[in-house]
């Protein structure tokens, strides 16, 4: 008796161009399980979803693709030091998507909701990086966001800057930690642990060394 199978297949583009290294996301009808594949040099993707126990006849598969607008090479020969670093900036916008890369959650906007009421709200002290892998949604909070993840750092923000119209928070995770993980998402809090998620991103893998630091910029708009 033949196995069955569920193929997934197409190719991913950028203005009719094809992608090469694109990686594409599968999420089941739930969105609280994914995996993904990686396009090959004619930005072309095939998965077999019978490789996936937890897959069967008529479930609804959601494709998100991401595509890296610039080559991260991994980083083996930097000098260490603590003047050596990695940056790199993320704008937020205070809206609410149901799947995209970078998201403020229901949990974050109602925080500013709060304050705006008149209610006691905290602002962002600090800043998580961990190896998950799962598309933000707008229904995480502290205890989804990083579903999958084993390995994660918090650390309190360097500082915060307002200008018009924005706010932009920074952080460092240092040369020390998280060394020899994939670091792929990271997470702007108020607290220490646990709190309230006011934003999220997922990235292309950041492969850690003890030889570099990531220091990150947050900035969120209110436009």
């Amino acid at each position: 008796m033949a196995l069955k199978s569920y193929w997934m297949s197409g190719t991913i583009t950028l203005s009719g161009t094809p992608v090469s290294g694109a990686t594409v996301f599968f999420y089941n009808s739930n969105q609280d399980d994914s995996w993904s594949v990686t396009t090959n040099s004619n930005g072309r993707y095939l998965y077999d979803l019978a490789n996936r126990d937890d897959y069967s006849d008529g479930d609804v598969v959601t494709v998100v693709a991401y595509i890296p607008l610039f080559t991260r090479q991994l980083i083996t020969s930097l000098p260490t030091s603590s003047a050596t670093e990695t940056r790199f900036t993320i704008d937020i916008t205070l809206s609410n998507n149901s799947i995209g890369t970078t998201l403020v959650p229901d949990a974050g906007l109602n925080e500013v909701r709060d304050w705006l009421g008149g209610s006691s709200a905290t602002a962002p002290t600090h800043i998580e990086w961990n190896d998950a892998t799962g598309l933000p949604i707008s229904t995480d909070t502290y205890s989804t966001w990083d579903t999958g993840s084993s390995n994660e750092e918090r650390n309190a923000v360097t500082s915060k800057t307002s200008t018009t119209y924005s706010i932009t928070y920074k952080g460092t995770l240092l040369a020390s930690e998280l060394d020899g993980v994939d670091v792929t998402k990271s997470g702007l809090f108020n607290a220490a642990s646990d709190g309230t998620i006011y934003a999220e991103i997922l990235y292309g893998a950041i492969s850690k060394t003890t030889t570099f630091q990531v220091r990150e910029e947050d900035t969120i708009t209110i436009s």
